[in-house]
C-alpha cells in the first residue's frame, strides 16, 4: 500500500529546502588576501583543499535538505493504510460507552470487569489527537455527560464511573450516542469523523446487533470483556400460594432460585425475614443451569404492613442475593352495599357480624362518590338502572383497583346495564329467561374457591336458577366464566378492567329467582370475593419499570397534600406533588430510584405505607455473547461499520492508532532527521580539522 498523510497541508513546507540550496550556491563570504613568499609549495595544498571543500559543501547541503524533508514529512503524519477503515482528518467525535450494569462486577483474571472497562476506555481516549471531542455514555444517562468534553475531562469522568442498577439495551445506547454526536456536529461548521466504542461483557439479554445500520456516518468498535467465572445463583421471584394475606393465617411463600452456572448445589441455604425478624430458614438443591422452587411456611402474627426480605449468599455477583417484598395485613375490609330501596337480608347477615368486614349501606339516590375509594368492594343490589354519572364513577373506581359485584334488579333497564358493561368491554345482558337451569359447572381453579373444596369432583348441591337474565358474550368481550349452567349459559362471570374487576350475576339475590342465597355455595363465593380483593398492591416493584404504585384502599391519601417517598438508610427523599401524579390510591413515582429496599410513603410527613423495590434480574443472567457470536451477527447483517477489537488484553492505544490511522511513520522520519543532523555535525568536524 502507498504512503498517505494525515496532515498533507504540511507538505507545502518542503519549499524550505530552497533555503540551504540558496545559501550553498551563493557564498556571501568575503575573501581576505594572505601574502606568501612563494606559492609553489601551496599548489598541491590548494588543489587538495578545493576538492575537500567541494565535497564538504555537497554533503552539508545534502544533509540539510534531508533534515528539512524528514521534519516536514514527520509533521505531515505519514502512514501506511492497513485496512479499508483507515481514516483521515483532524476533527474527531469519539463516543465511548462503558457498560456499568451490575454484571460488570464479575471477576476476570486482572480484576473486576468494570475496572478493566474503565482502563480500556482511557486507552481508547489516548489513541486520538488532543483536539478530539469526546462523549462518555453510561447506563445512568447523566445530564453532565450530554455534551462533548476534552481528553482530560473524559479521563476524570471515566475514573468516577460506578456500577448501577439501571439496565440499557445496546440499541438504546446506540441511539443515544448518535443523538449526542449529531447534536454537536450539526451545530458546528467543521466536519467530524465519528467513532463509537462499546465496552461491555456482551450479555445476551441486552446486547444485540439487530439494529446496526451501515448507512449512518459513523463506525462502531466493540471491546468485549469476559469474566473468569460466569456462574451466578440468584433469587428470581416470590409469590404466595393463597390469594390474600389474613391475620393469624398460615402462609406459604414460594421462592424461585435460579442457578446460572455449570455447578450443582445441594442444600443451598436461604433465609426469610419479616419486619427484620428471622421467620424461616430453608434449603434447596439446584442442578446446573436450572432453577428450583423453595417453600417457606409461617404465620402472620400481627396486623399492619409487613416488610419481608429473602436472602441468600452468593459471590461475586451480590446485587441479586436479596429480594424485598411487602404486604398489608388489614385491620378491616370496607364494603359498600348500594341498594335500590330495600336492603338484602342475606348480604347483611353475611357481613354484618364479621369483625373483619366494615359494612356500609347506601341507597342509589343518596351516594357520596368521593368516598368510593375507601371501599375494597362495592356491591350493587337490585339496581333498576344506572345514570351516566354513576357509570363513570364506577369505571373510575375500578381503574384504581376496586371490585364491583352486580346483582341485577327484578326489573331493570337493559340499556343502562349494557352501557356499563360495554364501557368496560364486558358481556351483554339480555331479556329475562324463565326456564329452570342448574348451575353445575364451577371454575374450581378460580381464586375465590381456593381451599373451599377438598376435591374438584366432589358432589355438592348446585344452585337452581328459576329465572335469570341471559348473558351474551361477544368476540371482543373480556370476561371469564366462574359458574356456568347446564345449558352453557354463564350465571357468574368476571371481567377485568384496568386494575379492578367486575363480578356479574345473571339473577337477583332473591328466592323468587334462585335458591342461591340458601345454597352452600353462597357464603364462600361472596365472602371470598370480598376477602381476596381487600389488597391491590403488588408484593414488589422492579427498578426501571416506570409503572404507577397502587396503594391499599385502607390507606386513603389526599391529592392536595405533600406526598413524599423516602428511604432514611439511603438518605433518599423525593417529593411527589400535583394532581396529575397522585390519583387517590395511585401514585406515580419519580424516575431516580436506583437502589433496592423498602421506601416509606409519607403524606405531610405521616407514614401511610411502604413499597418494596428490587433490582431487575436481567443482569443476573450471565449468558454472554462470544466474539464469534457477534461476528456472526455482523456477517449476517453484512455490516461494514461494526468491528470487534481482538487483543484487548494488550494496550489498546497503539492498536486503535494502527487500525484508524494505519502504520504510523512520523517517528521514523524524526529519527532519520536526527541521524542527518548527527551526520552533518560529523561532516563539519571531520572536514574542518
Amino acid at each position: 500500500m502507498s504512503m498517505k498523510f494525515i496532515y498533507p497541508s504540511f507538505l507545502f513546507a518542503l519549499s524550505a529546502i530552497l533555503i540551504p540550496i540558496i545559501i550553498h550556491f551563493f557564498n556571501f563570504r568575503k575573501y581576505k588576501t594572505i601574502y606568501f613568499s612563494d606559492l609553489f609549495f601551496l599548489r598541491n595544498i590548494e588543489q587538495d583543499s578545493k576538492s575537500r571543500n567541494r565535497l564538504r559543501h555537497l554533503l552539508v547541503l545534502f544533509t540539510r535538505i534531508l533534515i528539512i524533508v524528514f521534519l516536514v514529512l514527520a509533521f505531515a503524519k505519514p502512514y501506511i493504510p492497513l485496512n479499508h477503515k483507515t481514516i483521515q482528518g483532524s476533527n474527531y467525535i469519539v463516543a465511548i460507552y462503558i457498560d456499568n450494569s451490575f454484571s460488570m462486577e464479575a471477576e476476570a483474571k486482572s480484576g473486576k470487569l468494570i475496572e478493566i472497562a474503565k482502563k480500556k476506555a482511557i486507552e481508547v481516549a489516548k489513541a486520538y489527537p488532543p483536539s478530539t471531542k469526546f462523549l462518555l455514555t453510561t447506563n445512568n444517562y447523566e445530564v453532565k455527560l450530554n455534551h462533548v468534553i476534552n481528553i482530560d475531562q473524559i479521563v476524570n469522568e471515566i475514573s468516577n464511573v460506578k456500577t448501577t442498577s439501571i439496565t440499557r439495551t445496546i440499541d438504546e445506547i446506540r441511539v443515544r450516542q448518535i443523538e449526542l454526536a449529531n447534536d454537536f456536529s450539526s451545530n458546528n461548521s467543521n466536519k467530524y469523523v465519528k467513532e463509537f466504542y462499546w465496552i461491555s461483557d456482551g450479555q445476551k439479554s441486552t446486547f444485540t446487533l439487530k439494529n446496526i445500520n451501515d448507512s449512518l456516518n459513523y463506525s462502531t468498535n466493540i471491546l468485549l470483556l469476559a469474566s473468569e467465572n460466569l456462574g451466578n445463583i440468584y433469587i428470581d421471584s416470590c409469590w404466595f400460594t393463597t390469594p390474600a394475606r389474613i391475620f393469624k393465617q398460615v402462609d406459604k411463600l414460594k421462592i424461585k432460585i435460579n442457578n446460572n452456572s455449570n455447578k450443582e448445589y445441594s442444600n443451598f441455604p436461604l433465609k426469610l425475614f419479616i419486619n427484620d425478624s428471622l421467620k424461616a430458614i430453608s434449603n434447596i438443591s439446584l442442578k446446573p443451569n436450572s432453577y428450583g422452587i423453595a417453600e417457606m411456611t409461617y404465620t402472620n402474627a400481627k396486623k399492619g404492613m409487613m416488610n419481608g426480605k429473602i436472602e441468600i449468599n452468593d459471590y461475586p455477583i451480590t446485587f441479586d442475593n436479596k429480594l424485598y417484598f411487602n404486604y398489608l395485613i388489614a385491620e378491616k375490609s370496607n364494603i359498600l352495599i348500594i341498594n335500590e330501596k330495600e336492603e338484602n337480608i342475606y348480604l347483611n347477615a353475611l357481613f354484618e357480624k364479621d369483625d373483619f368486614f366494615e359494612l356500609n349501606k347506601a341507597p342509589i339516590n343518596n351516594l357520596d362518590y368521593s368516598k368510593f375509594n375507601r371501599y375494597q368492594v362495592i356491591i350493587l343490589n337490585g339496581i333498576k338502572n344506572f345514570s351516566t354519572g354513576f357509570i363513570q364513577q364506577l369505571k373510575l373506581y375500578m381503574e384504581k383497583g376496586g371490585t364491583v359485584v352486580v346483582f341485577p334488579g327484578k326489573k331493570i333497564d337493559l340499556v343502562s346495564y349494557n352501557s356499563l358493561l360495554n364501557s368496560i368491554n364486558s358481556v351483554k345482558i339480555s331479556r329475562l329467561d324463565s326456564i329452570n337451569i342448574e348451575a353445575n359447572n364451577i371454575a374450581f381453579d378460580n381464586k375465590i374457591y381456593y381451599n373451599v373444596f377438598s376435591e374438584k369432583n366432589r358432589k355438592i348441591k348446585y344452585p337452581v336458577i328459576i329465572k335469570h337474565y341471559k348473558i351474551i358474550p361477544s368476540v371482543q368481550s373480556n370476561y371469564y366464566s366462574i359458574i356456568v349452567a347446564n345449558n352453557q349459559q354463564p350465571v357468574l362471570c368476571e371481567t377485568m378492567y384496568k386494575s379492578g374487576k367486575l363480578y356479574l350475576f345473571s339473577f337477583p339475590l332473591s328466592l323468587d329467582f334462585s335458591d342461591f342465597p340458601q345454597n352452600p355455595l353462597f357464603v364462600p363465593t361472596l365472602y371470598n370475593i370480598a376477602l381476596y380483593n381487600q389488597q391491590n398492591a403488588k408484593l414488589y416493584y422492579i427498578i426501571g419499570d416506570r409503572k404507577n404504585i397502587y396503594i391499599s384502599k385502607n390507606d386513603s391519601i389526599n391529592g392536595n397534600n405533600k406526598i413524599t417517598i423516602a428511604n432514611k438508610f439511603l438518605n433518599y427523599e423525593n417529593i411527589i406533588e400535583g394532581g396529575n401524579q397522585i390519583n387517590n390510591s395511585e401514585i406515580k413515582l419519580p424516575d431516580n430510584i436506583i437502589y433496592s429496599g423498602f421506601y416509606q410513603l409519607l403524606e405531610d410527613n405521616e407514614n401511610f405505607g411502604f413499597v418494596a423495590f428490587n433490582y431487575s434480574r436481567l443482569e443476573s443472567k450471565l449468558d454472554c455473547y462470544s466474539k464469534e457470536d457477534l461476528r456472526e451477527q455482523i456477517r449476517l447483517r453484512n455490516s461494514q461499520s461494526v468491528s470487534i477489537i481482538d487483543k484487548i488484553d494488550k494496550d489498546i492505544t497503539n492498536q486503535i492508532k494502527d487500525y484508524n490511522f494505519g502504520q504510523q511513520l512520523w517517528k521514523l522520519f524524526i529519527v532519520l532527521a536526527l541521524i542527518m543532523l548527527a551526520f552533518e555535525i560529523f561532516v563539519l568536524r571531520v572536514f574542518y580539522k
